[in-house]
C-alpha cells in the first residue's frame, strides 16, 4: 500500500478485513501516534527532562496526558470513518457502485501509515528544515502523507466504483480536502476549547510553525 497503492488497494479487496478488527487495530495505531508525537514535542522544545519528571504526576496525565493520547485516537477512528464515508459518498453521486465496506477497508489500511507522519516528523528535531508553506501550514510528514493520500484515494475511487480517471481525480481531491480541514479544524477547537490540553501556545498556527522549524 505504501510503496505500489494501486497493488495495496487490489490485496485489499481480495482479503477482505474485517472491520471490527481494523478499528480495533487503528485505535492502537493511535495510541502509538499520541507516544511518538507527546515525545517529538517535547525532544523539539528542549524539553525531554521535564518530560521525564511530569509522568510521575496523575495531575499531568489527567490534564495533558490522558486527554492528549484520547484526542489521537479518536481523530484516528473518525478520519477514517469521515474520509471513508465522504469518499463513498462523492463517488456514487458521480455514478460509482460499490460497496461501503471495501471503501472503509482500504480507508482503514490506509490509515496505518499515518505513523510514519509521526516518525517522519522526527527529521526536524535533527536537521533545522526551513518552512516548506507559510505559517500556518503541516509538517513535512503531513505534505508527503498528503500526496500519497491522493494516489490511494484515486486508486480506490477507480478500483471499487469504478470511475473514469476525471471522475476519480475530483473525488480524491475532495476528500483530502475534508480530511486536511477536519485535522486542523478538530486541533483548533479542542485547544481553544481548554488551553491546558496543549503543552506550550495554544493556537494551532503555533503548533504548526514549530513542526516546520518556524518562527511564531
Amino acid at each position: 500500500m505504501l510503496l505500489r497503492p494501486a497493488a495495496g488497494v487490489a490485496l485489499v479487496l481480495k482479503a477482505d478485513p474485517g472491520l471490527l478488527r481494523l478499528a480495533l487495530r487503528l485505535a492502537a495505531m493511535g495510541l502509538a501516534q499520541a507516544l511518538l508525537d507527546g515525545f517529538w514535542y517535547y525532544l523539539l522544545t528542549g524539553r525531554q527532562g521535564e518530560l521525564l519528571s511530569l509522568i510521575g504526576r496523575a495531575q499531568w496525565h489527567a490534564r495533558y496526558g490522558g486527554p492528549f493520547v484520547l484526542l489521537k485516537i479518536l481523530c484516528v477512528l473518525i478520519i477514517w470513518l469521515a474520509a471513508g464515508g465522504v469518499l463513498h459518498l462523492v463517488c456514487r453521486a458521480a455514478g460509482g457502485k460499490g460497496a461501503f465496506r471495501h471503501v472503509l477497508q482500504i480507508a482503514g489500511i490506509a490509515m496505518f501509515t499515518m505513523i510514519s507522519i509521526s516518525l517522519t516528523n522526527y527529521v526536524h528535531v535533527f536537521l533545522p528544515l526551513p518552512a516548506v508553506v507559510g505559517v500556518p501550514g503541516p509538517g513535512l510528514g503531513h505534505l508527503l502523507a498528503l500526496g500519497w493520500l491522493l494516489t490511494v484515494l484515486w486508486q480506490t475511487a477507480r478500483q471499487v466504483h469504478g470511475l473514469p480517471p476525471p471522475g476519480a481525480a475530483f473525488a480524491a481531491s475532495l476528500v483530502a480536502m475534508v480530511v486536511l480541514m477536519g485535522w486542523l479544524g478538530s486541533a483548533g477547537l479542542l485547544f481553544h476549547l481548554d488551553p491546558r490540553l496543549a503543552p506550550g501556545d495554544w493556537r494551532p498556527g503555533a503548533w504548526l510553525a514549530l513542526a516546520r522549524f518556524a518562527p511564531k
